[in-house]
């Protein structure tokens, strides 16, 4: 069988972005390896196997390359949302307070209408109070595709070409 009759009847690249999302994987994909390999014949260990099963070796093989070869650090990036939203949020604040209180107890005599100190408190209690808070926010979303879309055409090529490369070599027989 050849690359190019294997790609046409099963979903090879949709089945890899099931496992890991990649921004160079795109709906042309299996038309542009087909183009470039499509020749080539299919090794027959590869094609008993199931679609799942190949896109999980070729992930386990060649993820940590492709993934070298963005430049990123995936940890940073959550990969169960096709967007994630980041927050940055800095916050200043600064303080004084000023109070003063003055407390005095009164009573009333009997059958009189004035009220007498009967003990009290006189506290001068100096805070002064000034708050400026400060806040910067910003926000922006991050994927994968954006990352891959922001790299310049020729190290877009070299991705792609090498993900069709490792593919290929991966899954075909090298005959000449």
């Amino acid at each position: 069988m050849l690359l190019s009759e294997y790609l046409e009847n099963n979903d090879l690249f949709g089945a890899i972005e099931n496992i890991k999302p990649y921004g160079f994987i795109t709906e042309l994909s299996p038309i542009d390896l087909s183009f470039n390999y499509g020749q080539r014949t299919m090794s027959s260990s590869v094609v008993e196997l199931t679609v799942e099963s190949i896109a999980g070796m070729i992930v386990s093989r060649f993820g940590g390359k492709w993934d070298n070869l963005l430049s990123i650090d995936l940890s940073t990036i959550k990969l169960d949302g096709s967007d994630n939203e980041i927050t940055l949020t800095t916050t200043s604040k600064n303080g004084t307070k000023n109070d003063n209180t003055t407390t005095i107890n009164k009573i009333s005599g009997y059958n009189d209408d004035e009220l007498i100190v009967e003990n009290g408190n006189d506290v001068d209690l100096d805070v002064v109070t000034e708050d400026n808070e400060i806040r910067n926010s910003s926000k922006y979303k991050q994927n994968l595709k954006s990352l891959f879309d922001n790299l310049s055409l020729v190290d877009k090529t070299n991705i792609i070409t090498t993900v069709q490369r490792d593919i290929s070599n991966f899954i075909t027989l090298s005959i000449y």
